[in-house]
């Protein structure tokens, strides 16, 4: 009866892509599902795709 996918909206600065990719990972991990992180193309970070086992997945700047 959980959710398997979280949207998450970004905006991010571009200094701290790794930190998000990490983030993004655990959270997915940690909620067993899927994310989708959509991320604003002005931040120069990529929007990304995290399987519940903290794959990613997608990344698309």
């Amino acid at each position: 009866m959980g959710a398997e996918v979280f949207l998450v909206g970004s905006a991010w600065p571009g200094e701290y892509q790794e930190l998000l990719a990490v983030l993004a990972r655990a959270r997915a991990a940690k909620n067993l599902a899927y994310l989708l992180l959509a991320n604003r193309a002005d931040t120069g970070n990529p929007s990304l795709a995290v399987a519940p086992d903290g794959r990613l997945l997608a990344s698309r700047q």
